[in-house]
């Protein structure tokens, strides 16, 4: 069928306001085609998206992707490999085809660059990621969103499962490791992103507070034989860190800690990192981590805290739907620059600098109040 020939990755993220400007010129384009579409077809499109979510996750779960490769074949030659039946796949293939997963020539198909992302095998694959969003436990308390909105004690995933939602991966096991496949993939594309904006010269000592199995960690001392590191988490997920950490080749420069991040954090480290840590709790759990995390900084210690940040317009389309999904999952929340500054005041923290991600997200430096 032939092979395709697809544009590299940039081997360097690009520039923020780059960045910032393509997300603003797509969303004028997108209020343009808004006001030419009636609204009835918009509504009708809208509510495709279950579809949409779903069939890339079917897509990732068979594989597909991983028997395309660099190849075009057409649905009955993918079907005779993966022993599925053809005709339902073909249909699955025009249909990612109308949302750029996969390019359609005829009866053939190939890998678009997005869809290059559900290899197994890519380095950057976020595979693992399309399949937490895509499992039908998580999908199961999206269903107790409304009732989450009209008695908000309970949070939607309680409802769904009886248990909060950190607990459930543990009770789960084969839910605990689809979480953590997912975290280690986006953790692995965030860290890189931080390795390229941030300056690390000089810092010694990092400590990943929530750092899960350890992918971010163990990017960030990559390459930096003088640096050590700290990896804080539940006694529970931190066990599951060793085979990451090996991997990687930093095994012997950092330190596992087991414990509650809101009662204690490790003391010592020239750099706290929580990335994307804060957005999964209501304000005051927020308060009472980010205290912790204060009592265990030095003079002069800083924080990195790595989040989103809600802006004011309405074409925050990402941003708003990971709040919601926040909500569903646990009583988190996304925040507006003014929200973390009532946070980190509540804390006696002090916002001493801010570093814009190539993904849009924030990096808030923070420091002991004086």
């Amino acid at each position: 069928m032939g092979r395709i020939d697809r544009p590299a990755l940039p081997s360097r993220p690009p520039p923020p306001a780059a960045v910032r400007a393509a997300q603003a010129l797509r969303r004028g384009v997108g209020r343009v085609h808004d006001g030419m579409t009636l609204p009835v077809l918009r509504l009708l499109e809208q509510t495709t998206s279950l579809v949409e979510v779903r069939a890339t996750a079917a897509f990732a779960r068979l594989g597909v992707a991983d028997v395309l490769g660099a190849d075009r074949r057409t649905a009955i030659d993918l079907a005779t490999v993966l022993d599925v039946d053809p005709d339902a796949l073909d249909r699955l293939l025009r249909f990612l085809a109308t949302v750029g997963v996969v390019d359609r020539d005829a009866d053939a198909f190939a890998l678009t660059a997005m869809g290059d992302l559900l290899r197994r095998d890519h380095p950057q694959s976020l595979r693992p990621w399309i399949l937490f969003q895509g499992s039908a436990w998580q999908w199961h308390a999206w269903e107790e969103l409304e009732a989450g909105i009209t008695t908000p004690d309970t949070t939607p995933f309680h409802r769904a499962h009886g248990r909060e939602f950190f607990d459930h991966l543990v009770a789960e096991p084969a839910a605990g490791a689809t979480f953590d496949a997912a975290m280690e993939a986006t953790s692995g594309l965030q860290a890189e992103l931080l390795v390229a904006a941030l300056d690390l010269d000089g810092i010694e000592h990092v400590c990943d507070v929530g750092g899960g199995t350890g992918t971010m960690l163990a990017r960030l001392l990559q390459g930096r034989p003088g640096m050590r590191g700290t990896l804080f988490d539940l006694p529970e997920v931190v066990a599951r860190a060793g085979p990451v950490l090996d991997v990687h080749g930093v095994a012997d420069r950092v330190e596992v800690v087991g414990g509650d991040m809101f009662t204690a954090v490790p003391p010592g480290a020239d750099r706290y990192l929580l990335s994307a840590i804060v957005h999964d709790w209501n304000d005051d759990r927020a308060v009472d981590l980010l205290r912790a995390v204060r009592a265990a900084l030095g003079s002069d210690g800083r924080a990195w805290v790595v989040e989103l940040e809600l802006p004011d317009h309405d074409g925050a389309r990402l941003e708003r739907a990971y709040d919601l999904l926040m909500l569903v999952l646990g009583g988190g929340r996304e925040r507006t620059r003014d929200d973390f500054a009532s946070l980190y005041a509540a804390a006696d923290l002090e916002h001493v600098d801010d570093t814009v991600l190539a993904n849009g997200w924030h990096v808030h430096e923070l420091a002991r109040t004086p």
